[in-house]
């Protein structure tokens, strides 16, 4: 039995395959791949899980990750603005 997705779930789905064609077609130097995995989690608002993702990929400890995450967080929005269409996206 097919069931129907809602907005959130449809639009999650959409970031996360914008995310893996990203990275499937930009060069490679070995991270993207792993930066495409921290973006989905950047846009779906799950900051603690991408702390804990930027951490275990690139090593350093909190503070280094939360630095990586801010810079990550701020290029996204230059780079993607439609991604970040509510302020549900905001750093604290």
């Amino acid at each position: 039995m097919l069931s129907v997705a809602n907005d959130k779930k449809i639009v999650a789905a959409v970031v996360q395959l914008r995310a893996e064609v990203d990275a499937l077609t930009q060069p490679s130097d070995g991270t993207d791949s792993r930066w495409s995995q921290i973006d989905y989690l950047i846009l779906e608002g799950r900051r603690i899980q991408a702390l804990q993702k930027i951490r275990d990929e690139f090593g350093g400890g909190i503070h280094d990750a939360l630095e990586l995450l801010n810079h990550r967080f701020l290029c996204l929005q230059k780079v993607r603005p439609e991604d970040f269409t509510t302020g549900e996206y905001e750093l604290k």
